[in-house]
């Protein structure tokens, strides 16, 4: 069974690239030295990292890891009113990791990647004690909406199941993985899925005053719209 280092990092940059896509109406090759795209709007960008050490609780699956590296990149993008276009992917890995084990989470950024209509088009490679993914999501939106501007009298609104993630976290860390609510929590933990449609349908009826992703919890998100608006809940 190969490790990463019996690739070296140029083999396994080979390989990243020929699975990289190209930016619409691009001038410049997957795996030159940066990518490109024609792009004509408002573009909103951001970047989230996961890191193995404090992000990937015993038990989670590989390919999983990869899908939820990209959602958070992109869920901050959907909650400015933004639907991604591109990703850059930049990857520090470890070099006894089987190439088997790099191969699901690259398929799981792939998927995520896929289900939000974006496209890896670059990064970069490093090697390093542990798992770590660095995404940066470009996004496209007609208008966008700030975590600042929300008013007295308006209403708090939110989208997902709250608690669900945490519940999937008590799940997966307690073994408990043979009943299907626990296997319906875990994927909630594990496969969360960015609001994308939503974001952009929010903004595009101008009626939202503010709007902040809340991957990070409900608590956290309720007590910063709070402070920079400076409004009660």
């Amino acid at each position: 069974m190969k490790r990463l280092r019996d690739f070296g990092e140029w083999g396994l940059i080979e390989w990243i690239v020929r699975r990289l896509d190209e930016g619409e109406g691009a001038s410049l090759p997957p795996g030159d030295d940066a990518a490109d795209l024609l792009f004509d709007g408002r573009l909103i960008v951001s970047c989230d990292m996961f890191v193995e050490s404090t992000d990937m609780p015993a038990g989670m699956r590989l390919r999983d890891v990869g899908f939820k590296a990209v959602t958070a990149a992109t869920s901050d993008v959907a909650a400015k009113g933004g639907a991604p276009i591109a990703y850059l992917v930049s990857l520090t890995l470890p070099g006894n990791m089987l190439f088997e084990d790099f191969q699901e989470v690259w398929m799981g950024l792939e998927e995520a990647a896929r289900l939000y209509g974006g496209k890896i088009i670059g990064g970069d490679l490093n090697s390093g004690r542990e798992i770590i993914i660095d995404v940066i999501c470009l996004g496209a939106a007609d208008r966008t909406i700030s975590r600042i501007g929300a008013r007295p009298g308006d209403i708090l609104a939110v989208t997902g199941e709250f608690g669900s993630q945490a519940a999937g976290l008590h799940a997966l860390l307690s073994g408990r993985r043979r009943d299907p609510l626990s296997e319906r929590l875990i994927e909630c933990f594990s496969r969360p899925i960015a609001r994308v449609r939503e974001g952009v349908e929010l903004a595009r009826t101008g009626a939202v005053s503010s709007s902040i992703d809340s991957s990070d919890g409900l608590a956290r998100l309720l007590n910063e719209s709070s402070r920079v608006n400076d409004v009660g809940l």
